[in-house]
């Protein structure tokens, strides 16, 4: 599992640095200017992903990794859903509402984690339910959206290259966001990462 982390964090990393350094600087689209927050996303949860590796090398460092973990994996969605969201709007004005989605959703993760019946114990699995899959799938329709925008401008393989990516995010909201550690409550109880392993014989990292 070390070796599966620290590929998969590098996956995110990667994908992180090179959105930020794409030139964006002259594009006339909206999309350019937010993709800094999916770069950001990228690059946070590769290091979320980095630490729960040093988590299975360094056990007796466990407890305060775990929640520095806990504030990189929030962070990271937090930028995902602010990324869904600013396109979102950018093209459906009326939908201006949902700019107060990305904090009201971060605060209800807070006040879960904290007041919460067992929430202190389970903050990864409420930032995913909350965070991460809200985040995926506003990503996923924003993406969609823009797709729009350029098929208009007559750049049908961008357009494509967007749906793909949009799919990509469906299916990451169901793997990353729906699929968590395992609890004592539904859906947890159900979707996690042990039955996900039991079922198909891989970690769900893979």
């Amino acid at each position: 599992m070390v070796i599966i982390f620290f590929i998969y964090g590098l996956a995110f990393f990667i994908l992180g640095v090179s959105i930020l350094i794409y030139p964006k600087k002259d594009s006339a689209f909206m999309l350019s200017r937010t993709l800094w927050l999916l770069g950001l996303y990228g690059i946070i949860h590769g290091i979320n992903e980095w630490i729960d590796m040093f988590i299975l090398l360094y056990r007796k460092y466990a407890f305060p990794l775990h929640f520095i973990g806990m504030f990189f994996l929030s962070v990271s969605f937090l930028c995902l859903v602010k990324f869904g969201v600013r396109n979102i709007v950018s093209i459906k004005k009326r939908c201006l509402v949902l700019s107060y989605l990305p904090w009201a959703l971060f605060i209800l993760w807070l006040l879960l984690v904290y007041f919460g019946p067992d929430g202190f114990f389970y903050p990864e699995i409420w930032a995913r339910y909350l965070l991460g899959t809200s985040g995926m799938c506003l990503t996923a329709y924003a993406l969609i959206l823009q797709a729009g925008i350029f098929k208009k401008e007559k750049l049908a393989l961008v357009a494509l290259n967007l749906k793909v990516a949009a799919s990509a995010f469906l299916l990451y909201g169901f793997f990353g966001g729906i699929i968590v550690p395992k609890a004592g409550f539904f859906p947890a109880a159900v979707f996690n990462f042990d039955s996900f392993r039991n079922i198909t014989g891989i970690p769900v990292q893979i």
